[in-house]
């Protein structure tokens, strides 16, 4: 490496330690100096033996103009690395902190399963149709996946920088995805191009997750991505183009809003989820855990930056580190177990069957089921991602207020949450970014605990009605096999006589429900095991069904004839209210017509008075005009005649 000038580049090293915003200590961070003393003799011309060399479109220098002055709220939203150009345009992405959206495109997502969906998705999602009575599953699993509510084109004008896209193919064309399909690529890469356009010094990471895709489809994904958002797109890993002169692998120790804008202005910068290290964890579920891991993570990708710096100084080149960005992400996961509770609070009893439903479809959902069967009262979880997404006001609170009081500790590059607008993500990158101090947080209050949208103990045994609504659709689950079952095994309960008894304890869950307890005498814990023996679907229905014996027998006899009852009145009373409907509807249509008759008179009478009343006025109008015509002519008549004697004296000899 050629000898360069070392004070300019250590008075640097010094400026850029002071523009992060942490007081100097030499007996501590003299290393971070020093990295930065060598990645700065990495880019910075030497002083004596200048060696010639073609130009480099990638080099940050004065081929990008400086920009023209912000004011104004553009100096937060849509033009805040313009504004801020001269502190961050020069800065390696690595000293920067960029404001992301979690799966930015799921703004608008429709009831269409994506490739992506979870197993547990996947099952619920099948579950829910008319034949199973499933009513808001998909309602609520659109709820659960929607994680913003702004396009593209509005995150990026209110200064989001990280776009998050979870891309997937269906039927030959690119969709965004979270679960749930959403719009196509082309339509979110169109907004992001059109933003670029208009504002020429702002730079966009597009972090790409490309879903259940083949290898071919991949690298025809990652080509529509470029294409789509040319001239500004370029990728990693990426092959080498003519005239690029850029790493194949991003260094981003080295790599500045500037570097990019030089390289043929390519400020749409693709990467995979390989550069990216976060705090996700499937297992921090609850906002404490979210804060503890992101501080700890914090702490591990400080050490592992100082370690990285020290192999840097012994062979000059970038390490795994300058390869990846540190991604924060301020939300909470959302388990398994809390997706089910919250899809009974959202949707109250009418879910029970739904989940019921996984158990007999093979999904291991007992331990839920048995905390809503034993009456355990479960802490109340969010119905749908923006309320999950207003914990994100307490995780980052707590985390940057930690943050602050470690000047010294690593900052994340990246920094990103569900429905961004809940907490000031832009305005704290913007102030991490250019080396202030981050605004006092201390005014974000955290949310209250959403209420419980379903009054447990009405769930389970304390509440009958309620059980045996849930018996008739937990039943419905097998229906058919049930009956075939009992059929086989019971002499006398055919599967026509249980789809009706189960239609009828659906229709009427009161009426069955004291059924229930005059017929068989069960008491609440007793019915509470035999629905319970019904959920499982295991080899105690058979046990349940024999001890029963003819009473169960009895019981669905009784139901049958009661179901046949209801039936009847319905029947009844739909046909006497068809009759009063009728005859309300002939004495409405008999009133209209006398209406439409009466009003018909009273046009009629209006129109010949009004014709009459015009015809007089037009009488009097022609009189009027034949008076005025005639005195007209009289007054032209003798103008014509003066005009004619002055005429004849002009012209008599004997006046001259």
């Amino acid at each position: 490496m050629p000898i360069c000038n070392e004070e300019p580049i250590r008075t640097l090293a010094y400026l850029l330690w002071l523009d992060r915003g942490a007081p100097f200590d030499n007996t501590q961070d003299i290393d971070w100096l020093e990295s930065e003393r060598i990645i700065l003799s990495r880019s910075i011309e030497p002083a004596n033996e200048p060696v010639a060399s073609e130009p480099d479109d990638t080099a940050p220098s004065a081929e990008v103009p400086a920009p023209p002055e912000v004011t104004g709220s553009a100096r937060r939203t849509n033009r805040w690395m313009q504004a801020h150009w001269e502190q961050i345009g020069r800065k390696p992405l690595k000293q920067l902190c960029l404001p992301s959206t979690h799966d930015s495109g799921t703004y608008r997502l429709d009831l269409k399963l994506a490739p992506d969906a979870a197993d547990l998705i996947k099952t619920l999602y099948d579950y829910a149709d008319t034949e199973n009575n499933a009513t808001g599953v998909r309602k609520y699993i659109r709820g659960m996946a929607v994680c913003q509510s702004l396009t593209i084109r509005e995150q990026l004008d209110s200064g989001i920088r990280v776009i998050d896209l979870r891309v997937c193919k269906v039927d030959g064309v690119y969709y965004c995805c979270h679960a749930l399909l959403g719009d196509e690529i082309r339509v979110l890469l169109k907004d992001m191009a059109g933003f670029l356009s208009a504002n020429p010094y702002e730079v966009v990471v597009v972090k790409v997750g490309l879903k259940e895709m083949s290898d071919e489809e991949e690298t025809e994904a990652w080509s529509h991505l470029v294409e789509n958002t040319a001239p500004y797109g370029i990728k990693y890993p990426k092959d080498k183009v003519e005239g690029d002169k850029s790493p194949i692998d991003p260094d981003f120790s080295m790599e500045t809003l500037a570097s990019l804008k030089a390289n043929k202005d390519r400020r749409c910068l693709f990467l995979s989820d390989d550069y990216f290290t976060s705090n996700y964890s499937e297992e921090m579920t609850t906002t404490d855990g979210v804060i503890s891991r992101l501080e700890s993570k914090t702490t591990a990708i400080d050490g592992e930056e100082r370690a990285n710096r020290e192999e840097k100084r012994e062979n000059g080149e970038p390490t795994a580190a300058d390869h990846r960005l540190f991604e924060a992400q301020c939300f909470r996961p959302t388990s398994p177990f809390n997706y089910g509770a919250g899809y009974i609070q959202a949707e109250g009893a009418i879910s029970l069957g739904a989940l019921a439903g996984l158990a007999g479809l093979g999904y291991n959902y007992a331990s839920l089921l048995n905390a809503v069967f034993s009456g355990e009262s479960l802490a109340p979880v969010p119905a749908n991602l923006h309320e999950n997404a207003q914990n994100s006001r307490s995780i980052v609170r707590e985390y940057f207020t930690w943050l602050a009081g470690n000047p010294h500790i690593a900052r994340p590059q990246v920094i990103n949450c569900d429905y961004f607008q809940e907490v000031p993500l832009v305005d704290i990158a913007i102030q991490i970014s250019i080396g202030q101090q981050l605004p006092d947080l201390s005014g974000i209050q955290d949310i209250p605990v959403p209420e419980l949208r379903m009054d447990w103990f009405t769930a389970t045994v304390g509440w009958v009605p309620n059980l045996v609504a849930f018996a008739a659709m937990l039943a419905g689950v097998g229906c058919c096999d049930l009956g075939r079952y009992l059929d086989d095994n019971i002499p006398g309960i055919t599967g026509d006589v249980l789809g009706a008894a189960l239609k009828g304890a659906g229709y009427a869950c009161g009426e069955v429900a004291q059924t229930i307890h005059t017929v068989l005498k069960l008491t609440a814990d007793e019915l509470n095991t035999v629905l319970r023996q019904i959920g499982y679907a295991s080899d105690e229905i058979e046990q349940a069904f024999v001890t029963m014996g003819e009473g169960f027998v009895d019981f669905f006899s009784d139901a049958e004839e009661e179901a046949e009852r209801i039936a009847k009145e319905a029947a009844a009373m739909a046909e006497e209210a068809a009759r009063i409907a009728a005859e309300e509807t002939a004495r409405v249509a008999e009133e209209a017509v006398r209406q439409v008759e009466e009003a018909a008179r009273i046009a009629a009478r209006e129109t010949e008075r009004i014709a009459l009343e015009t015809a007089r006025v037009a009488e009097e109008a022609a009189r009027a005009t034949a008076r005025e015509a005639e005195r007209i002519a009289r007054e032209t008549a003798r103008f014509a005649e003066d005009a004619a004697r002055a005429t004849a004296n002009a012209l008599n000899p004997s006046r001259w």
